[in-house]
């Protein structure tokens, strides 16, 4: 049986549409896993030291100020659409925590003062927020790959647990020891 150069061309394309499809569908079921199913090789490790200073109010922090509270630690950028959703919820855990030893502190990184401030005109906090350093101390340090990041600090200082993504109000209480 003779193929003509129509059907080679037909049975070429179909061949290399069907493959295509077959290498996406492999690597696409291969990268889907959800990352916080990997564990961070940061828990269990003294989480590192950072200072910065409040966008609401000027007064200067470091995370060693927070010691013997539960430091949730949120990395965020006014640029990150994710973070404008879970930016109610750490509001509200703040508020319902705040008086049981529990702190929130939101870090933007990868962000300018007047881009953060004018996110927090949008989404108010009454926790501390400030900005990563210059030299992208904590961003480096904790191994942010994206925004937002959420990490549990224990009241002796360890990090506890780490969460890749938007928090919400259903999987914070799983992160919150």
């Amino acid at each position: 049986m003779k193929i003509s150069k129509g059907q080679w061309w037909g049975f070429s394309i179909a061949f290399l549409f069907g493959g295509g499809l077959l290498i996406v569908l492999f690597f696409g079921t291969f990268f889907a896993n959800d990352p916080n199913k990997v564990q961070s090789p940061l828990i269990g490790k003294p989480a590192f030291e950072f200072e910065f200073t409040d966008l609401n109010n000027g007064k200067s922090y470091q995370l060693k100020d927070f010691r013997g509270k539960i430091v949730v630690l949120n990395v965020w950028a006014s640029w990150c659409l994710s973070c404008r959703q879970e930016s109610r919820v750490l509001q509200k855990i703040f508020l319902d925590y705040k008086n049981q030893d529990l702190i929130v502190i939101g870090i933007s990184v990868k962000d300018t003062t007047d881009n953060a401030k004018k996110f927090l005109s949008s989404y108010p906090k009454n926790y501390p927020v400030g900005l990563d350093s210059p030299d992208n101390k904590v961003l480096l340090n904790y191994g942010i790959t994206g925004v937002p990041e959420t990490f549990i600090i224990d009241q002796g200082g360890t990090i506890i647990k780490k969460f890749i993504g938007a928090v919400t109000e259903q999987n914070i209480n799983n992160l919150l020891p």
